[in-house]
């Protein structure tokens, strides 16, 4: 077996894990919590329900924040972990495999060769690119970072310890757990270039 192919099958099995393992109930108890919310929205300001509601937000909180904590788990030399970080992190260290040449081999069927170029485009922002930069991947890292920073920092401050002075750490907003959920940029609503490459085919 080459090396590329050794990476690539590496990285679906850390994927196939990170999307059964982290994202899937993620994903399942935000639906379950958006339907709540819309239950119980003719309510807000009564006591009816008042405090299985704080319960049932607080619980959310939690495990939103948690489990948005373990998707992006930084490398360390301890023990190995999978994460979200750490693929993308992988991937930027492995960026000379990355290559437009290799993503059309992956695509067999002769109407979906035509999308091929384009998705690549999409992915590396470019139109010229040969590969997926460590560079592009390495962007999108801090553009994830900046996205989880304040869920992460409710874990580390609240969920996980008590900070001293809870003014420091303000209130999470659940447009803040959202916008770390689904990794969009604010500015223009689109998914992180090498997010959108693992989603592909590329990792499968």
């Amino acid at each position: 077996m080459s090396y590329p192919t050794a990476l690539f099958n590496k990285w679906s099995r850390w994927l196939g894990r990170i999307e059964n393992e982290q994202l899937r109930d993620l994903l399942i108890n935000r639906h379950i919590f958006k339907q709540f919310q819309e239950c119980t929205a003719p309510h807000v300001g009564t006591h009816q329900g008042a405090e299985l509601a704080e319960w049932m937000v607080q619980n959310y909180i939690a495990f939103a924040a948690t489990a948005i904590r373990r998707m992006i788990e930084r490398p360390k030399k301890s023990w190995k972990s999978i994460s979200l970080r750490i693929l993308l992190e992988d991937m930027a260290a492995n960026d000379t495999v990355l290559t437009r040449q290799r993503y059309r081999s992956l695509y067999k069927n002769p109407v979906a060769s035509r999308f091929t170029d384009r998705d690549f485009n999409t992915i590396t922002r470019s139109k010229t690119a040969s590969h997926l930069s460590a560079t592009r991947i390495r962007r999108d890292i801090r553009e994830i970072e900046n996205a989880c920073a304040p869920v992460e920092r409710l874990v580390n401050k609240v969920v996980g310890h008590t900070e001293e002075d809870r003014r420091k750490i303000g209130k999470i907003r659940y447009g803040q757990i959202d916008r770390a959920i689904f990794l969009r940029r604010p500015s223009s609503g689109t998914r992180s270039s090498s997010t959108a490459a693992c989603r592909t085919r590329w990792c499968r």
